[in-house]
């Protein structure tokens, strides 16, 4: 199944639906509704780039663990096993069944790893360690998908706000006028500052009207209420935020909420935060063992954008005589 193109990168999405039979889920919630593959991948991102692992074997790096890869597949799976194959050295994928069988703890005693090109292998403790997410055994992709179906609604309402806000021109006009009226409309809809027609008189009734069609305006009467939608997308949005660990309240914000609000909610974040690291650490710490590796986790440090290279972008596009939007500039102008 393909999402954005045949053989395209992107497919890798439609890929991890079919692998992890979620097809029929997403069908039934996103239907062809472009919004939810766009968010999603957004938020794939994020999940993504949350951790840095060192200490990666060569030959591993060229495989499973390569750009974070088995951060996406724990992203739409309960684990991701690590085991050695005696081929290709020590490796990374997502659990794909447990078997029935348990332990006194209520645990299954094995389970199954599949790679895309039909890989697959049966694992237990005594060979491979599991990485959780979370200690809840949570699915990322579930719990977003559900909070982004409110997100993807609102957007919905916002676009059909903005377009009940408009107001088309309705004409009443004959065959021979048609030409006249589509440039008059083409004018209207580019906001001109002078629009020129040709007068005339449609009948009697309108001889001496300084209006040379018989022209209305529809009102739909709706009323602007995109600060409203703005605030429920961002309320949603930080939802997903604070579940995946990440800071998500802004300055503004943090301005209105009172210091035991603020406090609460920065807590909450850690706490998804620190489970999501505990987990990870847990398991790397237990594949050293196991394997004699060196592996280490630790939370993405994140680089701010080069201020001089910023600067310097700025002064190119001002020599070029545009500004950073395209839009051409005086030569005179100065870029602050």
């Amino acid at each position: 199944m393909a999402y954005l193109g045949q053989n395209s990168l992107n497919d890798t999405f439609g890929f991890y639906l079919d692998r992890f039979g979620y097809n029929e889920l997403w069908r039934s919630v996103a239907g062809n509704n472009r919004a939810y593959l766009l968010f999603m991948q957004r938020f794939l991102n994020y999940f993504m780039n949350r951790f840095e692992y060192d200490g990666v074997p060569e030959e591993s790096k060229k495989m499973t663990f390569r750009d974070n890869v088995f951060e996406r597949s724990l992203f739409f799976t309960t684990a991701n096993a690590f085991f050695e194959d005696p081929q290709l050295g020590l490796q990374v994928l997502p659990v794909s069944g447990w078997s029935g069988e348990r332990d006194i703890a209520g645990f299954p005693k094995t389970w199954e790893v599949n790679a895309g090109n039909g890989y697959k292998k049966n694992l237990t403790y005594k060979n491979s360690v599991l990485m959780f997410n979370d200690m809840s055994y949570t699915i990322p992709f579930l719990h977003i998908l559900y909070e982004m179906s409110f997100m993807v609604e609102i957007d919905n309402t916002h676009r059909q706000n903005l377009r009940a806000l408009r107001q088309p021109v309705i004409m009443e006009v004959t065959e021979d006028e048609k030409k006249s009226a589509e440039k008059f409309i083409g004018e209207l809809s580019e906001y001109s500052d002078i629009i020129k027609v040709r007068k005339r008189v449609v009948d009697k009734s309108l001889r001496g009207s300084t209006n040379p069609y018989n022209m209305t305006v529809f009102n739909s009467g709706a009323q602007m209420i995109t600060d409203e939608l703005n605030k429920d997308f961002v309320t949603f949005e930080n939802r997903i935020f604070t579940y995946l660990g990440l800071n998500n309240v802004t300055f503004e914000k943090k301005e209105r909420m009172l210091t035991g609000e603020l406090s609460q909610n920065d807590q909450v974040i850690q706490s998804n935060f620190s489970n999501a690291l505990q987990c990870r650490e847990t398991a790397i710490e237990q594949v050293n063992k196991m394997f004699g590796v060196s592996l280490s986790v630790k939370p993405a440090t994140y680089r701010a954008p080069d201020t001089d290279m910023v600067n310097t972008q700025a002064q190119n596009f001002k020599r070029e005589g545009v500004d950073n939007a395209g839009t051409p500039i005086p030569a005179d102008s100065s870029v602050s």
